[in-house]
Formats: C-alpha cells, sequence, structure tokens
C-alpha cells in the first residue's frame, strides 16, 4: 500500500461508498505564476495573461508515495505518475465542495 501526501492547502475527502477518507493538508505545491498586463474592461478593470513557470514545494518522486496537487501543478509535471488531482465532486445544497469520489492520475 502506498502512501498518500496531500500537498493542497485543504483537507481532501474520499467518499467510498459509506467510508469517508480523509487526507489532511501536509504542505503546499504550487506553480510559480507571473501576470502580463494584457488590456483592460470596460471601467478600468485590468486584465492579465498568466505565464506559469517552475513547481514549488513538490518533493522528488518515491515509489511509497502518491502526492495529492492541483491540476495545475499535475499539467506542470507530465512525466509524474506519483501525483494524484481529486475529480467528480460531491457538493453540498449549497453548492460547496464536501468530497470526492476520486483521484485523476
Amino acid at each position: 500500500m502506498k502512501n498518500v501526501v496531500n500537498l493542497t492547502p485543504h483537507e481532501v475527502t474520499v467518499l467510498v461508498g459509506e467510508n469517508k477518507i480523509s487526507f489532511a493538508s501536509r504542505g503546499i505545491a504550487r506553480v510559480t505564476q507571473k501576470n502580463t498586463p494584457s488590456g483592460e474592461l470596460e471601467g478600468g478593470i485590468p486584465l492579465y495573461r498568466a505565464e506559469f513557470g517552475a513547481v514549488e514545494g513538490l518533493p522528488q518522486p518515491n515509489d511509497d508515495t502518491m502526492y495529492i496537487v492541483s491540476s495545475i501543478v499535475r499539467a506542470a509535471c507530465p512525466d509524474r505518475q506519483d501525483l494524484l488531482v481529486p475529480t467528480d465532486f460531491i457538493r453540498s445544497p449549497e453548492g460547496q465542495i464536501i468530497g470526492c469520489r476520486g483521484f485523476l492520475r
């Protein structure tokens, strides 16, 4: 069984049947971002273009560990097979995410 480390800023809860499996945040992996002005909307609201850079806070691959990360981190590391992204979200009646049913790999 592999270890699962949550590198998002939120607790991640997976609902499997009647079971809830939760993963507390144990750090944050992020992609650096630089915003470049690219115009404005009516009323002077600025628009920006995002330029993504290096990934920070993501450990090197470890055969015994899978890492829960954001979809942007996953997209920045296409060769990594140890990254998981929550998917198939479950929402409360108010629309808040309360869990997911699995992970994209």
